[in-house]
């Protein structure tokens, strides 16, 4: 698990990733940017195994099994690589 500034996220024991909080920014990544009051399943990942997360301020990480990385939210400042 992991939390940011204004939202949060988790892996659950199945390698899927679910975020909830304020959605500005999009940094759910769930694409729509809106708040989401509830852990809500990220969709565009579920053929992923997700194996760590790091939530930021307007931004959220995750690492896949294979090394993959994915990053949603502000890119301000080269934050999303």
């Amino acid at each position: 698990m992991a939390c940011g500034d204004q939202h949060s996220a988790c892996i659950t024991t199945s390698n899927e990733l679910y975020t909830w909080g304020n959605g500005d920014y999009y940094r759910l990544g769930n694409g729509v940017g809106i708040d989401e009051l509830i852990p809500s399943k990220l969709e565009t990942l579920q053929d992923y195994y997700v194996t760590d997360v790091s939530c930021g301020m307007t931004h959220t990480l995750c690492i896949t099994n294979e090394g993959c990385i994915y990053a949603f939210g502000s890119g301000q400042f080269g934050k999303l690589g």
